[in-house]
C-alpha cells in the first residue's frame, strides 16, 4: 500500500461514504417520522403526481358526499312540507264530505267552507315559505330543475327537479284567437250558450240568430267544431237557455223571439232536436232577455222565469218535468230588462233571481212558495250581471255592469238578502257607446277566484271586444284588459273547449259567425279556492280534492326516489373516495418494516463509515513514524 501526504484517499472514501450513509440514515428518519414515502418530488416525481391527483379525486368526491348530503337536508324539509299538505288535504276531504251531505243546512255549511278556506289559504302559505338557503322548494320554482354535484362535470351530478308532480296547468288570464266557428248561415248572434247536445261529454256551441233562430255546432273536444246546423224554429231570436227539461238526461233548448214568444227544442240525443212546447205568451210585449231556468219551487223540477221587456212584467212558469210548462204566474215587475242571473242571495234555500233594469239591478227574493219579494240592489242603467260570491266568504255578491259609465258595480253581499257599498271598475273601450254587455263570472288565471269576462258591444256600430277584469281574493278587480276588436262580440260563452283545463272564449266576431280565443297556459303549484256553501259544490270538491292528493301523492313519490337515489350516489362516493385515497397511499405510504430494517442497515453503515474514516484519518501519521525511524538511524 502507498503512503502519501497530500492526499489521503482512504480518507475522503471513507468520508463519501460516512455522507451517503447520513442522507440516507436522514431520508429514512424523515420517512419514518411522517409516515410517506415520498416527501418531495425529487423521492418519486411521477408518484407524486399521481398519488397528488388521486388524492384530488378523493377530496373531490368527499365534497360531493357533503353536497349530497346538503341535498338530502333539502329534500327532507321539503318531504316534510308535503306531508303536512297531505294533512292539510286529508282535513279537506273530511269537510268536503261532510259538507255534501243533504242534513246540513246553509249556515252549517257555510262553516265548513270557512274552516276549508283557511286551510287553502294555510295550504298556498306552506307551498310559498318552505325554503333551504334561501331557494323555495314546492312553489315552483325549481321545477325547471336543480343539479347537485357529487364529482366531476355533467356526469358527476345529479339533476332533478321539484314541485313537478305538484304543478298543475292553468290559464294565466290571456288568449290567443285559435279557430273560428261557422254557424250554418245564421247571423246576428245576440246569445251564446254551452251544452252537450250529443251525449258524447264533450262541449258544443248553441246560439241565438237574430235571423235564423237558433244553431248547434257540435264539438270535437280539440277547440274545433264540427260545421253548425240552424235548429227549426222562428227567426227574430234573442236569447237561448240550456236545461233538460223532459228528464231525459240531454240538454234541451228553449229560445226566446223578438215577437214575445218561445219555443222548447228537445235534444234528440245526436245534435238534432225536436220542437216541442211554445210559448206564445211567455213574454206579451218584448224578447226575454232576462230568462233563467231552475228549481225555482224546491220539487226538483226546472222552472222557467222569463220577463216581459217591454210592459216590464216578471213571469214564474213551473215545469212539468216532461218538457212542458205550466201557465205563468206574474211574479213582480220591473222596468224594462235586460239579462239576469240566479242563486240564493240570503241562503234560506231557495233560488233568488236579479234582473238588469234601465233603473238599476232590482233583486226578487224567493219566498219558496211561488211568491218574490223584490227590492234595488244596484242603481244604473245596467245591462247584464251575475250572483257570485267573489271574495270567498260563502256570500253571493252582486254584480253588475252599466252603459252609463262603461264600469263594472261589485256589491258584496251580507247573506240576508242585502248588499254593502258598491265598487266600481271601468272597462271603458275605444270611446265606444257599450251598450250590448254580456257579464260572464269565470276563473280564467286557475287560482279559484272568480275572473269577470265581458262581451261588449258599441250600440251603433258592430265594433266591440271583450274584456277581462281579474279578480282578487278579497272580492276586489283588477284594471281590465281586452281581447282587442271584435266585430259584433254582443256576447261570450267561457268553458274549456280543447279539454286542456284551462278555460277558453266564445264571443261573435262579425255577423254571423263566432270565435274562439284559447286560454294561455302556465304551470303553478297552489291550490284553488272552492265553494263548500251548497251540496252540488261539495262534491265537485271532492272530485278536485282528489286530483290534488294525487299531485301531492306523485310529489312525495319523487322525492322519495330521490332520496334513495341520492343515498346509493353517497355510498358509491364514500366507497370510491376510500379507493382514491388507499390507491393514494400505496404510493405514497411507506413500508415501516422495510424502512426500519433499512434504517438499521443505515445506522450500522454510518457508524462502520466513522470508524473507518478514524482509520485513513491515521494513515498520514505512519509517514511520520517512518521519518522519525530514519532520524534515529542517522
Amino acid at each position: 500500500m502507498t503512503l502519501r501526504i497530500g492526499s489521503n484517499i482512504n480518507s475522503l472514501t471513507a468520508q463519501r461514504r460516512l455522507s451517503d450513509a447520513t442522507d440516507r440514515l436522514a431520508s429514512i428518519s424523515e420517512k419514518l417520522a411522517s409516515g410517506q414515502r415520498i416527501n418531495r418530488a425529487s423521492d418519486d416525481a411521477a408518484g407524486l403526481a399521481i398519488s397528488s391527483s388521486l388524492r384530488a379525486d378523493s377530496r373531490v368526491f368527499t365534497q360531493g358526499i357533503r353536497n349530497f348530503n346538503d341535498g338530502l337536508s333539502m329534500l327532507s324539509i321539503a318531504q316534510g312540507a308535503l306531508q303536512e299538505l297531505s294533512n292539510i288535504t286529508q282535513q279537506q276531504f273530511e269537510l268536503a264530505e261532510q259538507a255534501a251531505n243533504g242534513t246540513y243546512s246553509f249556515q252549517q255549511r257555510l262553516a265548513l267552507h270557512r274552516v276549508n278556506a283557511a286551510l287553502v289559504q294555510e295550504f298556498n302559505r306552506i307551498l310559498e315559505s318552505v325554503e333551504f338557503n334561501g331557494l323555495n322548494l314546492i312553489d315552483g320554482s325549481l321545477t325547471s330543475g336543480i343539479r347537485f354535484q357529487g364529482g366531476y362535470g355533467l356526469e358527476g351530478s345529479i339533476f332533478a327537479s321539484l314541485g313537478g308532480e305538484l304543478s298543475r296547468t292553468v290559464g294565466d288570464g290571456t288568449f290567443t284567437a285559435d279557430a273560428t266557428v261557422g254557424s250554418g248561415g245564421a247571423s246576428g248572434q245576440f246569445d251564446i250558450q254551452t251544452g252537450d247536445f250529443n251525449g258524447d261529454g264533450i262541449l258544443d256551441l248553441a246560439g241565438a240568430s237574430y235571423t235564423n233562430g237558433s244553431w248547434v255546432s257540435l264539438g270535437n273536444g280539440d277547440g274545433t267544431f264540427r260545421a253548425a246546423v240552424t235548429t227549426t224554429g222562428s227567426a227574430g231570436t234573442y236569447r237561448i237557455t240550456i236545461g233538460d227539461f223532459n228528464g231525459d238526461g240531454r240538454d234541451d233548448m228553449i229560445r226566446f223571439v223578438q215577437s214575445g214568444g218561445g219555443e222548447v227544442l228537445l235534444s234528440d240525443g245526436d245534435g238534432s232536436f225536436t220542437a216541442g212546447n211554445v210559448f206564445p205568451g211567455v213574454t206579451a210585449g218584448g224578447m226575454s232577455q232576462g230568462a233563467q231556468v231552475a228549481d225555482f219551487d224546491g220539487d226538483g223540477i226546472l222552472d222557467m222565469i222569463s220577463n216581459d221587456q217591454t210592459n216590464g212584467a216578471v213571469y214564474l212558469y213551473r215545469g212539468n218535468g216532461n218538457g212542458t210548462f205550466n201557465a205563468r204566474v206574474t211574479i213582480g215587475s220591473t222596468a224594462y230588462q235586460y239579462r239576469s242571473s240566479i242563486g240564493d242571495i240570503n241562503g234560506d234555500g231557495h233560488m233568488d233571481i236579479a234582473f238588469t233594469t234601465i233603473t238599476g239591478t232590482r233583486i226578487f227574493l224567493n219566498n219558496g212558495n211561488g211568491t218574490f219579494s223584490s227590492s234595488l240592489g244596484q242603481a244604473g242603467d245596467n245591462r247584464s250581471s251575475a250572483l257570485v260570491d267573489v271574495n270567498g266568504d260563502g256570500y253571493l255578491d252582486l254584480l253588475s255592469t252599466t252603459v252609463t259609465t262603461d264600469q263594472m258595480i261589485v256589491s258584496l253581499g251580507n247573506g240576508n238578502g242585502t248588499f254593502g257599498a258598491a265598487s266600481t271598475y271601468s272597462f271603458d273601450f275605444g270611446g265606444y257607446n257599450l251598450a250590448y254587455q254580456d257579464l260572464n263570472m269565470a276563473d280564467v288565471n286557475g287560482d279559484g277566484v272568480l275572473d269577470a269576462v265581458i262581451a261588449l258591444r258599441d250600440s251603433g256600430t258592430s265594433a266591440g271586444s271583450v274584456a277581462i277584469l281579474i279578480g282578487n281574493a278579497n272580492g276586489t278587480f283588477g284594471a281590465a284588459t281586452t281581447l282587442g276588436a271584435i266585430t259584433n262580440s254582443i256576447s261570450a260563452a267561457v268553458a274549456d273547449f280543447n279539454g286542456d283545463g284551462i278555460a277558453d272564449i266564445a264571443t261573435a266576431v262579425t255577423w254571423g259567425d263566432v270565435r274562439i280565443y284559447e286560454g294561455d297556459p302556465r304551470e303553478i303549484t297552489s291550490i284553488a279556492r272552492q265553494d263548500l256553501t251548497t251540496q252540488e259544490n261539495a262534491l265537485a270538491a271532492l272530485e278536485v280534492l282528489r286530483d290534488q292528493l294525487n299531485r301531492i301523492t306523485g310529489e312525495l313519490g319523487s322525492v322519495g326516489a330521490l332520496q334513495s337515489r341520492m343515498g346509493v350516489a353517497i355510498n358509491n362516493l364514500r366507497t370510491a373516495s376510500d379507493n382514491y385515497l388507499a390507491a393514494a397511499s400505496r404510493i405514497t405510504d411507506i413500508d415501516v418494516a422495510v424502512e426500519s430494517s433499512q434504517l438499521v442497515l443505515t445506522q450500522i453503515l454510518q457508524q462502520s463509515a466513522a470508524a473507518v474514516l478514524a482509520q485513513a484519518n491515521q494513515q498520514p501519521n505512519l509517514v511520520l513514524q517512518l521519518l522519525k525511524a530514519d532520524d534515529k538511524e542517522k
